[in-house]
């Protein structure tokens, strides 16, 4: 029984196919990101609460010491009094008075929830007041009875004996202060540690999945390689059947048409074989590349993670070492994007989806997205729409269309570091020419031709190191082509590059009336009320996280778990302002709840999140009801961007 079932077993994962097998490894990376992302920020978490008991307890040695030396002023200042008889000793008693007393008001309000503590400076504030009275009495004795009245009160030493209790009692609360603070490291330093483990254990596992990423990319190059060997075969065949075909035509005429089309065929095979060499080239140069892309990040993951464990790094260091880590999973998310997005051109799984679309608006859209980045880095961003509203209308994939303009404007910003970046379009004929200028680093006129193929770039030896696959500006070719345009670059070394495209002008004769994606300006002068904001999430992690991200800027918050819930959220509570809509959940998803929310709100802001992010959920999200859209995992810093952008944030 037991190994019909294992044959059971294997016929099934036989069925599974390598592409399946890539797609799955890559969900498994990304939610290994995600996880490793909670750990990080708990970690963060927790050295920031140490950070706040060093600062508290520090307060309270700081007042309770200041707090004794008070107490040593009244009886300087009184002893000074009763000597001299000059009231100049009586300002310093008067500031002592005052002083003291704010401190032990402090002090109460620093260790209000530690009860023993409490006491100890309810006592302070006691001997205070009897050693102020103490000191006040020995000055009115100097001033109303003399000297030998004020020396006989002062020596009887009660005065001292209150000035060392009120010592005894501040080295206490010095004393428990210390011991707390001790306490709360060791607490601390060992959760840092456990979430420093659990880091390092993902990130072995992410290496893992990596590997069988890869040993599936290899199982399909493996295939190509065997039609490679067919096709070579088919060659050595063909030429054999020209040899003789010669022979038959030495002999009869007849045969002169039939080795005609042989030629033809042998003409056509040579030409395969041509492509089979450069598919091979490719694949050399694919393994090549894609190794190091994807060794690379994971060097940053693996080895900061091992100096994580070093037990004397600094919380400086520690910050740097997880800014690192992140940024290498980052890559590597972008690195796993290109690979599956290049698999599908190249199969002819990506479709175009043609639907009325405002390029005024997307023009827009991408400037707000993009101009907080182009401004930290000291540049200025501009754009171009040449059309009025209605004639900016037209008939195209919106999405590839954003995706390309998108990807040209990245890679400016990327090889850009002063100047200006501008963007836009300009209707020529029947088509509208679009463009991305920067002033750069440019790009030799050798390779202008060459950076669309896949994993080209230009020769950066005499400039920064430039990350990247090279799979960016193929995709964009390919995109553009889809729509039925063309493609090119203009550029000088040093001086900066433009990038042209052209999409056919198809204009939209009526009236759009639909749910648009409000592109909102940022308003310098004004700020809205706090929002209140619905999570629909059935992942309590995924729910955790985005909780985390938009506390500051909501004053309440909505959870539900299915899309049922969400849709009766909305209808019981009118004034929400924002949904942050997960697509995958029970009983009802997130583009049945979208719709049926936006029969009765039409003006709520919905934004949607997946983890799948497949070429089409973006479009199914607006297509839905959505404003906007985000895979998973979640970019902390665009989802503040797009609430800013939809709410009208500033700060």
């Amino acid at each position: 029984m037991f190994l019909k079932r294992l044959e059971k077993v294997k016929k099934y994962q036989m069925k599974i196919s390598i592409r399946q097998k890539l797609l799955l490894f890559s969900f498994i990376i990304l939610v290994g990101n995600g996880f490793i992302g909670y750990a990080v920020y708990k970690s963060n978490q927790k050295l920031r609460d140490a950070e706040q008991w060093v600062q508290h307890t520090e307060q309270v040695i700081y007042k309770s010491g200041e707090t004794l030396s008070l107490a040593k002023d009244f009886e300087t200042a009184s002893r000074g009094f009763v000597i001299t008889n000059d009231s100049i000793f009586l300002e310093p008693l008067d500031v002592a008075q005052k002083t003291a007393f704010v401190y032990i008001g402090e002090l109460t309000q620093l260790i209000k929830d530690n009860p023993e503590q409490q006491k100890r400076v309810d006592s302070l504030n006691f001997y205070m007041h009897k050693r102020l009275d103490f000191s006040l009495q020995s000055v009115e004795l100097r001033s109303k009875k003399g000297l030998i009245s004020a020396i006989a009160y002062v020596s009887t030493q009660k005065g001292k004996h209150i000035t060392d209790r009120i010592r005894l009692i501040t080295n206490a609360i010095q004393q428990e202060e210390a011991f707390l603070l001790k306490q709360r490291k060791q607490t601390n330093e060992l959760s840092v540690a456990t979430f420093n483990r659990v880091i390092v254990v993902l990130f072995i596992l992410m290496m893992v999945f990596t590997i069988l990423l890869l040993i599936a990319a290899y199982n399909i190059l493996l295939q190509n390689e065997q039609k490679e060997k067919r096709a070579a075969e088919l060659i050595i065949a063909n030429e054999e059947i020209r040899a003789q075909n010669d022979e038959i035509a030495a002999q009869n005429e007849e045969y002169q048409q039939i080795n005609e089309e042989l030629n033809l065929t042998t003409f056509e095979l040579i030409e395969a074989k041509e492509k089979a060499e450069e598919s091979d080239r490719l694949k050399s140069a694919f393994l090549a590349n894609m190794s190091h892309e994807i060794r690379t990040p994971m060097n940053g993951i693996l080895g900061f993670a091992d100096l994580l464990k070093e037990q004397e790094i600094t919380v400086e260091d520690q910050q740097e070492y997880i800014n690192i880590i992140k940024n290498s999973g980052v890559r590597m998310l972008n690195i796993l994007n290109d690979i599956i997005d290049i698999s599908k051109i190249e199969s002819g799984m990506m479709e175009v989806d043609i639907k009325e679309s405002n390029i005024n608006e997307q023009i827009e859209y991408i400037y707000t997205f993009f101009k907080p980045e182009v401004k930290d880095k000291g540049m200025q961003l501009s754009y171009i729409n040449s059309l009025p509203g209605k004639e900016a209308i037209i008939k195209t994939d919106r999405e590839k269309i954003f995706a390309i303009i998108t990807n040209l404007v990245k890679n400016a910003i990327k090889y850009s570091e002063k100047g200006t970046i501008e963007f836009g379009y300009n209707k020529k004929d029947e088509y509208l020419e679009f463009f991305v200028k920067d002033t750069g680093i440019g790009i030799a006129k050798g390779m202008q031709k060459s950076i669309f193929d896949r994993f080209i770039q230009a020769d950066f030896a005499d400039h920064q190191t430039i990350q990247g696959a090279g799979l960016g500006l193929s995709i964009t070719k390919a995109y553009v082509e889809m729509l039925g345009g063309k493609i090119w670059v203009e550029s000088e070394e040093g001086k900066g590059s433009t990038f042209y495209f052209t999409i056919p002008y198809n204009t939209v004769p009526q009236e759009i009336m639909a749910i648009k994606n409000v592109v909102s300006r940022y308003k310098e002068d004004s700020q809205i009320k706090k929002l209140k904001i619905l999570i629909a999430e059935d992942d309590a992690t995924a729910e955790k996280l985005l909780t985390r991200i938009v506390e500051k800027y909501c004053k309440e918050d909505l959870h539900v778990r299915t899309g049922v819930e969400a849709v009766e959220a909305c209808r019981n509570n009118p004034d929400i302002d924002l949904v942050l809509m997960d697509i995958q959940m029970p009983v009802m998803d997130g583009y049945e709840a979208t719709r049926q929310i936006r029969q009765f709100n039409k003006g709520v802001i919905i934004i949607a999140q997946t983890a799948f992010g497949p070429t089409g959920d973006k479009e199914k999200s607006i297509a839905a009801g959505c404003n906007d859209y985000m895979s998973k995992p979640i970019d902390k810093d665009l989802l503040i961007r797009l609430i800013k952008m939809y709410c009208n944030w500033t700060f």
